[in-house]
């Protein structure tokens, strides 16, 4: 797992997306990547494309194939959320959201069938409401707010309810369906 933490199933004729918490998604074509043997090191994903791993931080790897004619769920530090459609660009690298000075990306979640979600934020306060809340934008927009932050407080985490449903927090077992459904950019418990 320290060598290698993202498997990801793809086709020669497919191409490699890399989310970064900076909100830039880097593309790779598959064929680009040299071949090797089983035990061979391989070569760092910088060498391959313009990710720099020493500044950016990967939130979500997938192939275009696992998101073609998929929704892809964003949420940021400052709460702010949005829905967008399937990602269809020839660039090695775009922006994949906008988002205000000193934010970041807190989660990129492909949207199967899931029609609930969970944020958590810093202080442990929890907002759970159904997924048709939250608008479909495009790339270019910031999104529109998940939930109220307390002073410094921030998103930490963004979980789909789907059949599991039961998360480890602060080291205990915490199940997500027990949490009243509420409506989205409201307080949270």
């Amino acid at each position: 797992h320290a060598d290698y933490s993202h498997v990801i199933r793809c086709l020669t004729s497919d191409k490699i997306c890399l989310f970064t918490e900076e909100g830039l998604l880097h593309q790779l074509k598959v064929q680009d990547i040299p071949f090797g043997k089983m035990k061979d090191k391989g070569t760092p994903i910088d060498n391959l494309c313009k990710f720099d791993g020493s500044k950016e931080h990967l939130i979500l790897v997938t192939s275009t194939n696992q998101i073609r004619e998929k929704m892809l769920l964003f949420a940021t530090a400052q709460a702010m959320v949005k829905l967008v459609p399937e990602f269809e660009t020839n660039n090695r690298t775009v922006a994949a959201t906008k988002m205000v000075e000193g934010d970041r990306v807190v989660s990129v979640l492909i949207i199967e069938k899931e029609t609930e979600g969970v944020l958590r934020t810093t202080n442990g306060v929890f907002l759970r409401f159904a997924l048709e809340e939250i608008p479909v934008m495009k790339k270019g927009a910031k999104g529109v707010r998940g939930i109220k932050l307390g002073n410094k407080e921030e998103l930490e985490a963004f979980y789909l309810m789907g059949e599991d449903t039961v998360i480890t927090y602060k080291e205990k077992e915490f199940h997500l369906n027990r949490i009243k459904l509420s409506k989205r950019d409201a307080k949270g418990t």
